[in-house]
Order: C-alpha cells, then sequence, then structure tokens
C-alpha cells in the first residue's frame, strides 16, 4: 500500500486504514511514506505491518524543495524498485499518491508485482499551465504500467486518468454501525452547525463563517462547530474573519474529535468545497440525520438523501436561505445502501484477486 504522504488523520488515510483492518486476516500488508514524521495511524497500522518511508524534501530551503521536485520522480522509483526486491514478492501494489503513483507503478511493473493499482481521491479544478504538462507525461507512465484504474467518483477518475481511460468508480464508503444515529439517544441540539475538513482554501471554511453570519441573522442562538487538522495560519485567517464579522458560538475542534458523536448533536452541515474526490464526510452526516447544503463542485455520488448542492457564485444570504427552507422538512431515512463499507471492501477484495486487466 503506497500512501498520499503519511498517515495523518485524513479521509485518504481513513480509505486506506478501513480497508488494512478489514483485509488484514486474508492479506499481509505494507505501507509507503513519504515523511519522516510520525503522523495518526503509524502505530495502529505497524500491528499490520511494515512501514517503508521515502521522504520527500520538506525543509526550509526553496532551492533545495526545487530540486528534489526534480529529482523527485527517478528517487521514488528507484526507492520503490529496491524496497520491491529486498522484500518482494508482493502480489499488489495499491497506490494512493495521484500522479506520483507513475514511478510506483513503473517499479513494480519491472519488478513484476501482477496486480498494480492507482487509486484516485481528488479532482482539483485549478492547475498551474506547467504543472499541467507535467501532470499530462505522469499520467501517461501512470496509465500505461497500471493494471487497474480506481477513483472514488467520475470527477476523480477523469482528473487523474483522463476521460477516455477504463476507470472504475468505486465511491467510498462509511462504517454504519459508527454512523448510526440510533446508537445516540440524546436529541439534537436545535440550530446547531458543524464542519468536518482539514482546516484550509480548498474546504473554504472562510464561506463557512459567511453563510454562519447570515444564518445568525435569522437564528441568533445558533452555534458552529469547525473539525479538522490543524492549520496555524488558514486558522489565524479565520479567527480575524470571526472578530470581524462579531460571530458567536464558533468553536475549532481537533480532528480526533468524536465526529459520530458531534454530528448525533447536529442539526446541519455546511460544505461549500471548491473541490472534491468524493467527500466523505458529507456521506457520514447524512447517515447521522444531519441535514446539509453543500457546493455543486462536490460529486453526487455523496448524496443519500439529505443534501442539497449550490452553486459558490450563489451569495452567502442564498445558501442560508436554503438551510431556512429545509429547517421545517421532515428528516428523510438515508439511503445507505451504496455506502456500506461491507461492499465496498468485497470490492478491493475483488481487485486485489484478479490478475486481469480492467
Amino acid at each position: 500500500m503506497v500512501s498520499c504522504d503519511g498517515l495523518g488523520n485524513g479521509g485518504i488515510q481513513h480509505v486506506m486504514m478501513n480497508i488494512v483492518r478489514n483485509l488484514s486476516g486474508e492479506f499481509h500488508f505494507d505501507m509507503l511514506l513519504f515523511t519522516h514524521e510520525v503522523r495518526h495511524f503509524d502505530a495502529e497500522f505497524q500491528k499490520y505491518g511494515t512501514i517503508f518511508r521515502i521522504p520527500n524534501y520538506k525543509g526550509p530551503s526553496k532551492l533545495r524543495r526545487k530540486l528534489d521536485g526534480y529529482v523527485r520522480f527517478w528517487r521514488i522509483y528507484q526507492g520503490v524498485k529496491k524496497i520491491l526486491q529486498e522484500n518482494g514478492p508482493y502480489d499488489v501494489i495499491h497506490c494512493h499518491n495521484y500522479f506520483e503513483a507513475a514511478p510506483c507503478l513503473l517499479a513494480a511493473k519491472h519488478c513484476q508485482v501482477p496486480i498494480r493499482i492507482s487509486h484516485s481521491h481528488s479532482a482539483p479544478q485549478y492547475t498551474h499551465f506547467l504543472t499541467k504538462i507535467h501532470q499530462i507525461l505522469l499520467r501517461s507512465i501512470l496509465v500505461n504500467n497500471a493494471t487497474h484504474l480506481v477513483g472514488c467518483s467520475k470527477n476523480a477518475c477523469n482528473y487523474l486518468f483522463g476521460k477516455t481511460s477504463n476507470a472504475k468508480s468505486v465511491p467510498n464508503a462509511i462504517d454504519l454501525k459508527r454512523f448510526d444515529r440510533l446508537h445516540y439517544s440524546q436529541p439534537k441540539i436545535k440550530h446547531s452547525f458543524i464542519h468536518v475538513g482539514s482546516l484550509g482554501i480548498p474546504k473554504n471554511q472562510s464561506f463557512v463563517l459567511d453563510v454562519f453570519k447570515a444564518i445568525q441573522t435569522h437564528w441568533p442562538d445558533a452555534t458552529l462547530k469547525l473539525i479538522g487538522n490543524k492549520n496555524e495560519s488558514y486558522e489565524k485567517i479565520l479567527r480575524q474573519k470571526i472578530a470581524d464579522l462579531h460571530l458567536e458560538n464558533v468553536e475549532f475542534l481537533p480532528h480526533h474529535s468524536d465526529i459520530p458523536a458531534l454530528l448525533a448533536q447536529s442539526e446541519y452541515m455546511i460544505f461549500p468545497s471548491l473541490f472534491e474526490g468524493f467527500g466523505l464526510a458529507l456521506v457520514e452526516a447524512q447517515a447521522m440525520q444531519v441535514k446539509c447544503v453543500a457546493s455543486n463542485t462536490v460529486p453526487r455520488e455523496t448524496d443519500i438523501g439529505l443534501c442539497q448542492y449550490l452553486p459558490l457564485k450563489q451569495s452567502p444570504e442564498q445558501w442560508a436561505q436554503a438551510v431556512l427552507d429545509m429547517s421545517d422538512k421532515p428528516i428523510p431515512q438515508p439511503n445507505t445502501q451504496g455506502v456500506d463499507l461491507n461492499c465496498y471492501i468485497d470490492k478491493i477484495r475483488s481487485l486485489y484477486l484478479s490478475g486481469e486487466k480492467q
């Protein structure tokens, strides 16, 4: 298994750990990381297998970061090849590291790993021209050396593999035992809002605050919880905005919070991401009977019955009105059939056991 970076408490890492936990009795897993840092899931994963590392340079020198970018392809290729030769043979390589899966898959093919999977989890919309050229080259290597192309949504497949690829969309899934409102007896807190996502521009928490400001003009008692990985510089911007907007009842909570319990207390989720490969937090919220408003950049595969999708060009007041309009409507029963983790694991198992190119 090849991570996108380290084993932090992020959405991709949750997907990988769900696979490892559920299939460790049938398969042996090792993990390749691209950082020296010990993060959220490192200790747990070491119960299942070995962690290998090919760290990227993340230091203060801009020159070294630039040089690292130039040599990274061959450094990763040589490192993966050495790991495979010294610790194999391996039957499967499952890459979650976007375009940098290209050198991993090339090395795996040269080491005769029979099943080579590239797994796409995101779909950014804004890319620099030179980056696009680089991505075209990496995409060609990736597609030609993978045996299976998988994405969490159609958008994620198109982004990484191209629109003409023979990629398979396998939507991310959740553990329905954890995200079941029936396990929580306490009532939801009236006018309570929640947002789950790493603090940063892609998740667009700044717009969440704008919408919440518009909501508090109607519901002064409304509360908002922002949950996600810490980003000190972006959090500073958000806290300044909270002060400028004279917002009250806004709370920042760490990524390791008890998210199912917090969702059980919440009535609404605001999810205005600039782009998403999938948006698993949105599915978790709906499974817990939280009404959601999300940007129309989020794949519709996330809709299990309690979500409305709005353009980001609409004003915060229009988003707030959408919340007000849904407030008097009954909560429908979420349709969780397509997001059951057990079904997802069955699909991943079939990939690991299949030697045929899809």
